[in-house]
């Protein structure tokens, strides 16, 4: 390992969060703390941390979004370390958890991604472990990071196909539910009844029941957060408000805000989004099913 990253240990473990791409990820770097004795962390210090992190590195843009810190180096909003707090298993404790999608950026966004891990390291007192899908923290090798980066660049991209053709959800008072029956869940809304959407009578109810379930969540953004806030993590790729979309070339295992996890991934995982009047409605499951009533 480099001497300069000497607080920074590699590892593929990911016993602190069996659901992650941890040793499996080819995105770029995952980083979670060595805790120990007196060595945890809790939202105070995390903010404290991650200030410190923001006046050294000075990044363009940074907010709390959700229960993660983001931080941005492009405008783009490609460049981006999200840095947060995860439960340790058996234990009340937490520790500081973060991650950075490198592919499709360059070797100097990962190498400054590994520079923000060593300076937090070092505040805090206590080393990190982390997977470095690329080799680099290993080897050292420039050479063999951007051949790494290069070769997994173009095929990351996420692809947003649109699911509701000739239907939408009613765009005003949808009355979104969201329940669980078994290890599926169902979502039902008022569909918008008006001649576009012919063929539905006034209050009509669709159900999509999203087969086996892995996760889901319902929040942010509303219909404000994405049109004047810019909130949404995919507004960058020319999604819209207001539609239904199977997301291709997700990245879900390391960007899906607030999860409520609900089931382990199988051989067959889908990233569903929709956006409703007033919160995104986003899941991963095996399939989906829709019908009126």
């Amino acid at each position: 390992m480099m001497k300069k990253y000497s607080r920074l240990i590699p590892s593929k473990d990911n016993s602190i969060d069996i659901l992650s791409l941890i040793g499996r990820q080819k995105n770029g770097i995952i980083f979670w703390q060595k805790t120990g004795f007196m060595r945890h962390c809790n939202a105070l210090g995390l903010q404290s941390f991650v200030t410190l992190a923001i006046k050294q590195f000075s990044p363009i843009n940074a907010r709390l979004e959700v229960n993660n810190y983001v931080l941005e180096f492009d405008d783009a909003g490609t460049k981006t370390i999200r840095i947060g707090l995860k439960q340790e298993p058996n234990s009340t404790n937490c520790a500081l958890f973060g991650e950075a999608h490198t592919v499709g950026t360059d070797k100097e966004f990962h190498i400054l991604v590994l520079e923000v891990i060593e300076f937090i390291s070092k505040h805090m007192g206590c080393k990190f472990f982390v997977d470095d899908a690329s080799g680099f923290l290993e080897s050292g090798s420039e050479e063999q990071l951007s051949k790494y980066l290069d070769a997994n660049r173009l095929e990351r991209l996420p692809q947003f196909e649109r699911i509701n053709l000739g239907w939408n959800a009613e765009p005003n008072s949808p009355h979104l539910q969201v329940l669980m029956d078994g290890n599926n869940v169902v979502v039902e809304f008022v569909l918008y009844a008006i001649h576009k959407y012919k063929g539905f009578q006034e209050s009509a109810k669709a159900r999509i029941t999203f087969k086996e379930c892995v996760q889901y969540r319902v929040g942010a953004p509303n219909d404000e957060g994405f049109y004047v806030y810019g909130q949404s993590r995919f507004k960058k790729y020319e999604v819209q408000w207001g539609e239904f979309y199977q997301v291709h070339n997700s990245n879900w295992q390391n960007d899906f805000p607030d999860a409520v996890v609900t089931g382990i991934a199988g051989e067959r995982t889908n990233h569903y989004l929709f956006y409703f009047k007033d919160e995104t409605f986003e899941c991963i499951s095996s399939s989906y099913e829709i019908e009126i009533i």
